[in-house]
C-alpha cells in the first residue's frame, strides 16, 4: 500500500507534468494560419470536413402565401351630399375595397353612402363573384330604412311600358300595379311607370295562352318606333302574368344597359330567382338614371336580326332560368299587330 505522503504528491505532479509536456512548445499568442490537417496530419480525417450550408427539409405543410392587402378607399367628404355615381372612380380598386368601405360607412352611421358603395359593387365591378351576392343581400336590408332618392314625385321621369295583346284590359291590371310599384321603389322615385296598351284583335284560332308583347319608351323616344327588341310574354297560367311581366321588364332594362355599355350588366335570372327582388336589388339607381337620360334611338342600334324560324329554339329555352316562355325578336309595331 502506497503511503499517503507519496500518493498525494504524485496525484498533483503527474497531471502537471503531462500538461507541461504537451503544451510547452505551443504559441498561444500568434494567430493560427495553418490548417489543422497540415499542422497535425494525424488529426486529418479521410472525409472532407468542409461545412456545408444546412438544407431546409421539405415540409409536408407548405407555408401559405401572404394575403394581399385590400386597398383602402377614403370615406370622402361626409358633410357633402353624395351623388348617384359616388365612389365610381374608386371602383377600379375592386369589390373587396368597396365592401370594406361600405362597412366603415355603416359604422359611421352614413347609411345612404353605404348603400351607394354597395351599389358600386353591383354596377361597377365584374359580375359573377360572391361580392355581388353580399352586396345584394346588404341592399335588401338597408334600402328599407332609406327615404327615396327623389323626394319630389312630380320631378320623376316617365318610363313608358308599352303592352300589346289581345287579352282583355282587366286581366293586365294586377301586372300593371306590380310594375308601377316596382319601378318607383327600385329607382328611388327617379322614374314613374306609364302604360300604353295596344288592344289587338283576337287570334283566328284558339290559343292556350294569349301572348303579351312589351317594350319600353323613355323621354325622347317614339313609342311607335322601338329601337330594340320587343319581348313577348306567354304565361303558362293567367296567375303567372304579373311575374312574367316583371321578368320581362328586368330583361328590357338589362338590354338597354347593354347598349349604353357603361355599367356592369345585371345577371340573368336563374331558376328560383324572384324577378321582383332582382329589379329592386340588382338594378342600381344609377342604372335607372342612365336609362332615363339615354334615349335608344340616339344610340344607333345595330341592324335588326331576323325573326327566328319556328323550328329554332328561343334564346331562353337553352337555359334553366325563368321566363322560358319569353321570346326576344327584332320587330316593328306593324309586325307586332300582324303577328302577336
Amino acid at each position: 500500500m502506497i503511503p499517503k505522503f507519496v500518493a498525494l504528491p504524485l496525484l498533483i505532479l503527474v497531471p502537471l507534468l503531462t500538461w507541461f509536456w504537451g503544451v510547452r512548445k505551443y504559441d498561444f499568442m500568434t494567430p493560427r494560419t495553418i490548417p489543422v490537417r497540415e499542422l497535425r496530419p494525424d488529426f486529418a480525417s479521410p472525409v472532407n470536413r468542409e461545412i456545408v450550408e444546412a438544407v431546409t427539409p421539405y415540409s409536408l405543410h407548405p407555408q401559405e402565401g401572404k394575403t394581399p392587402e385590400i386597398p383602402e378607399i377614403p370615406l370622402g367628404d361626409l358633410n357633402a351630399s353624395p351623388q348617384l355615381d359616388e365612389y365610381r372612380e374608386q371602383a377600379s380598386l375592386g369589390a373587396p375595397s368597396l365592401l370594406q368601405l361600405a362597412d366603415r360607412l355603416q359604422y359611421e352611421g352614413r347609411i345612404q353612402r353605404a348603400v351607394l358603395a354597395y351599389e358600386r359593387v353591383i354596377d361597377s365591378t365584374p359580375s359573377g363573384g360572391s361580392a355581388q351576392e353580399e352586396a345584394t343581400e346588404a341592399l335588401a336590408n338597408l334600402k328599407e330604412s332609406l327615404p327615396p332618392w327623389n323626394g319630389d314625385l312630380s320631378a320623376s321621369e316617365p318610363l313608358q311600358i308599352n303592352l300589346a295583346t289581345a287579352r282583355p284590359p282587366e286581366s293586365l291590371q294586377h301586372g300593371i300595379t306590380t310594375l308601377s310599384s316596382l319601378v318607383s321603389v327600385a329607382s328611388g322615385n327617379l322614374a314613374s311607370a306609364r302604360f300604353e296598351i295596344t288592344q289587338l284583335p283576337p287570334p283566328p284560332a284558339s290559343l292556350p295562352s294569349l301572348p303579351v308583347a312589351m317594350w319600353l319608351t323613355v323621354p325622347g323616344e317614339e313609342a311607335a318606333k322601338p329601337s330594340l327588341s320587343v319581348i313577348t310574354i306567354i304565361p303558362a297560367e293567367d296567375e303567372d302574368l304579373a311575374s312574367e311581366l316583371t321578368h320581362g321588364l328586368y330583361r328590357l332594362i338589362g338590354r338597354r344597359l347593354e347598349t349604353i355599355a357603361q355599367l356592369t350588366l345585371p345577371p340573368p335570372l336563374l331558376k328560383g330567382d324572384e324577378p321582383e327582388n332582382a329589379i329592386v336589388n340588382k338594378l342600381t339607381r344609377l342604372a335607372w338614371q342612365q336609362i332615363l337620360e339615354t334615349p335608344f334611338q340616339s344610340l344607333e342600334a345595330g341592324p335588326p336580326t331576323e325573326k327566328p324560324s319556328e323550328d329554332s329554339p328561343l334564346p331562353d329555352e337553352a337555359s334553366e332560368g325563368e321566363g322560358a316562355a319569353e321570346a326576344e325578336i327584332e320587330t316593328t309595331p306593324e309586325t307586332l299587330v300582324e303577328n302577336p
